[in-house]
């Protein structure tokens, strides 16, 4: 009667033992597939943000709406604090820098001042007052801030899980650089050599700032060739170009 008895207790323990084993699998497939369900919405909101972004900012230039003053910043702003509320942890991702960053980095510098010199050679010169502390604060703060938080935070996460970072670095750049052409629609029609000239540069330094999104890690890196570039055109006004010489 007892070996029966401690025969049942033994099962009831083995049950109880395989049941918990069981739903601890159950919990752990569950969990898992939540993470992932989670992890596909992230992608999934953070391309319907940056979608509809670009349709609304596209279609203000190409219709003609003008905005009230730093009203396209606004919505910068909105667009770009949702995706980062989604993705924190890429936000916040330290920057790998290895040499040969660092040297593509800096270099940024130097193509600021031959873009500037190459466009008073062609005489596409920007229509900007460089002597105004305002568009200072625009050229070097406040853009390039903006625009690597837009194409190499926003746009590189609403697209990352979907393609390859390649890819990535071609679409981000065409979208850059369109982004700078669709103003030409309202533009006055001596600005339009300038605007030209500045799409198809855009286009280039773009990849740049792509490839040390994409080798860095981090959208840090781009902001920091995007800032020196920005820094070297103010500097190219300074410097006597070779008609001058």
């Amino acid at each position: 009667m007892e070996n029966l008895t401690s025969k049942l207790e033994l099962n009831y323990y083995f049950e109880n033992i395989k049941r918990s084993v069981f739903l601890g699998i159950f919990f752990l497939l569950g969990f898992f597939t939540f993470s992932l369900i989670i992890k596909s919405m992230k992608q999934i909101i953070s391309l319907i943000l940056v979608t509809f972004y670009f349709i609304i900012r596209f279609s203000f230039d190409f219709f003609g709406i003008e905005l009230p003053s730093y009203g396209g910043y606004f919505i910068d702003l909105i667009a770009i604090f949702l995706v980062i509320l989604i993705n924190l942890k890429s936000f916040f991702a330290k920057p790998i820098w290895k040499f040969s960053l660092i040297f593509y980095t800096l270099a940024n510098l130097f193509l600021g001042i031959g873009i500037f010199q190459i466009g008073k050679f062609l005489n596409y010169l920007p229509p900007f007052d460089f002597n105004s502390l305002e568009l200072l604060v625009f050229l070097l703060l406040i853009g390039p801030v903006l625009e690597e938080l837009l194409f190499r935070f926003a746009v590189w996460e609403a697209l990352k899980e979907w393609i390859a970072s390649r890819y990535i670095v071609l679409i981000s750049s065409m979208l850059f650089s369109l982004f700078h052409f669709t103003v030409i629609f309202n533009a006055d029609p001596s600005y339009r050599g300038f605007i030209c000239y500045q799409t198809i540069y855009v286009f280039g330094i773009s990849l740049l700032w792509g490839y040390l999104r994409q080798k860095s890690g981090s959208w840090v890196c781009p902001l920091v060739a995007h800032f020196l570039f920005n820094l070297g055109f103010y500097l190219g006004t300074f410097v006597p170009s070779m008609i001058e010489i």
